[in-house]
């Protein structure tokens, strides 16, 4: 048996044991407590950093995925471009081939409107020159009539008439030089739409020197009424000088050649006249003598108004001709030319299509390489956030 002592000192021992056992696990316990709120925080960050990755993931799907869409739908237009351009392509080559056929009539066109000027300006050069042969006839007759007849006023009044026929033949002769070739109407045609401005304010002084005139009228009328009537006269046949004037600068070959033909008949109808007036004068044999003096060159100057007369003709059967042709080749040309403006203005606006084309499908090129370079860049920017988040 123990010693009672030692039997008090056992249960403190064992008291400070337990105690000690006690203090011991409640260190544990605190030690526990302590280390659980670490733990949580890891596993909350690494929950964290895993949803993170996983939008950033979707993000770069949705992007790649829009930009699938994207180039898809650049291909549909780039096709239906395509498809579009082939029936563009179609219809600007026959468009081109149609213009090219309208370019051709229009030269075509022109080429035979200048034969014909050719051929017109050919007949006009031969008909001057039997005007001036038949001139030169007349001078010539009015020669030998002033040497063969100057006594008698039966005689003197058939050298007025001869010289009268002579200043006609020159004055047709100069008419039909000057109004007959076509070369030379077109450069007066020239000359006249340089001066038209300055007729256009030369008629409206006239205008108003009219103006001015039916004012003083109205002002002589009521203090002398013959005086007004002869400022009326005056008034009316400057008008009529005016007019005679204008319709002489819009004459053409064809109104000259008809009046040098009526020229011409006019003349031989006055030598033919006279020489029947002196054979039935009273003294018929003294001018018979002279009659047979002048019968070769009476008979020439008439055969040479026969060959002018008929050349007249020639040349007015050809222009009137040639005239009626050209109004039916303006008509057909003034229709080529219209449409050849359609065309060419279609072929225009084809050419721009495929201008337009061209810049779409270079927009549409520059946005799919974009749109290839953004998703790249977001493919590539998502693997790196995944791995950096691994």
């Amino acid at each position: 048996m123990l010693p009672a002592s030692e039997a008090s000192r056992a249960p403190a021992a064992a008291a400070a044991a337990a105690a000690a056992a006690a203090a011991a696990a409640a260190a544990a316990a605190n030690e526990r407590r302590g280390s659980l709120p670490d733990r949580r925080h890891i596993v909350y960050r690494s929950s964290s950093t895993a949803s993170t990755a996983a939008a950033t993931d979707s993000k770069a799907a949705a992007a790649a995925a829009a930009a699938a869409a994207g180039e898809s739908r650049v291909r549909e237009r780039v096709i239906t471009l395509i498809a579009a351009a082939g029936l563009m392509l179609q219809r600007w080559l026959l468009l081109e081939k149609d213009v090219y056929s309208a370019s051709m009539l229009l030269q075509q066109q022109q080429q035979q409107q200048q034969e014909q000027i050719t051929d017109i300006n050919a007949e006009a050069g031969q008909l001057l020159l039997e005007l001036q042969t038949i001139s030169s006839t007349t001078r010539n007759w009015e020669k030998e009539v002033k040497k063969v007849l100057d006594e008698t006023e039966t005689e003197k009044r058939f050298i007025a008439v001869a010289e009268s026929v002579g200043a006609t033949l020159q004055h047709l002769e100069s008419l039909f030089a000057l109004r007959g070739c076509l070369e030379q109407q077109q450069q007066q045609q020239q000359q006249q739409q340089l001066q038209l401005l300055q007729q256009q304010l030369e008629q409206q002084q006239q205008q108003q020197q009219q103006q001015q005139q039916q004012h003083q009228l109205l002002l002589q009328e009521a203090a002398d009424p013959e005086s007004a009537a002869a400022a009326a006269a005056a008034a009316a046949a400057a008008a009529a000088a005016t007019a005679a004037a204008a319709t002489a600068a819009t004459e053409g070959p064809g109104e000259a050649a008809e009046k040098v033909l009526a020229g011409i008949q006019r003349a031989c109808v006055s030598v033919v006249d006279e020489i029947a007036a002196l054979r039935a004068a009273a003294d018929v044999d003294r001018l018979q003598q002279k009659l047979q003096q002048l019968d070769g060159v009476t008979k020439g100057l008439l055969s040479g108004f026969a060959a002018a007369a008929a050349a007249v003709g020639r040349f007015r059967g050809l222009y009137v001709a040639a005239e009626a042709d050209r109004q039916q080749k303006s008509i057909a040309a003034a229709a080529a030319t219209e449409r050849y403006k359609l065309l060419q203005g279609m072929l225009d606006q084809t050419t721009t299509w495929f201008t337009n084309l061209q810049r779409a499908l270079n927009s549409s090129s520059s946005s799919s390489s974009s749109s290839r370079s953004r998703n790249s860049s977001s493919s590539s920017s998502s693997s790196s956030s995944s791995l950096r988040y691994a």
